[in-house]
């Protein structure tokens, strides 16, 4: 119902304005004028209003984005740093990619435009890489319970394999083209102290 109000509003001032510029034309005088260009106000703040409200929005969903990379990029570091070590013998616990965000900015649709085609076929990328990843690190962890002995071999296949390359290439592409090309919209970018901070930040 909410989503009705603008447009039912914008039509009742159009027809408001139709009819004082009516008046006006017939009965030339300040009262009618005057109506008018409060109307021709209200109609333009209607518009300037829903437009700082979507900036508003998409704002806050690429700062979102962004901290989740951050939080990724930190789950990548964890996976990296699993050392190869033929004495283990226990079920390997792995960590998974947050993509909760990235499921909520598709679905919203915000950024489905051309001017953002890029980012809308990066984010895709990367929603289907984490979540083979996830999948993968399921998978890992179900092995390694059922077969101990092969723990650090397995992790091993599985950190080098094709899924994690490709998964690592679709996160460091993500988070470079919204630190870069989105950086002014966001107001984070690779000077950001989250960043600057991190040692495995993305790729230049």
């Amino acid at each position: 119902m909410h989503r009705l109000i603008v447009p039912v509003t914008f039509v009742f001032l159009l027809a408001a304005l139709a009819a004082s510029v009516v008046w006006l034309v017939t009965t030339p005088d300040w009262e009618p004028a005057v109506t008018s260009l409060t109307l021709v106000t209200a109609i333009t703040g209607l518009f300037i209003d829903r437009w700082l409200a979507e900036r508003e929005r998409r704002r806050q969903m690429l700062r979102a984005l962004v901290h989740e990379i951050y939080m990724n990029l930190g789950v990548l570091r964890e996976i990296q740093s699993i050392a190869p070590n033929t004495e283990t013998r226990s079920p390997r616990m792995m960590p998974r990619f947050y993509n909760s965000t990235l499921a909520t900015v598709i679905a919203s649709g915000a950024f489905a435009t051309d001017k953002d085609a890029k980012l809308w076929k990066l984010l895709h990328d990367w929603m289907q890489r984490s979540t083979e990843a996830n999948n993968r690190f399921t998978l890992t962890e179900k092995y390694t319970v059922e077969h101990p002995e092969a723990t650090a071999e397995f992790c091993e296949k599985m950190k080098g394999g094709a899924v994690m390359t490709t998964a690592v290439r679709a996160l460091r592409d993500l988070s470079s083209e919204l630190l870069d090309a989105y950086s002014k919209e966001s107001g984070i970018d690779r000077e950001t102290v989250l960043f600057a901070l991190s040692s495995d930040g993305p790729a230049a």
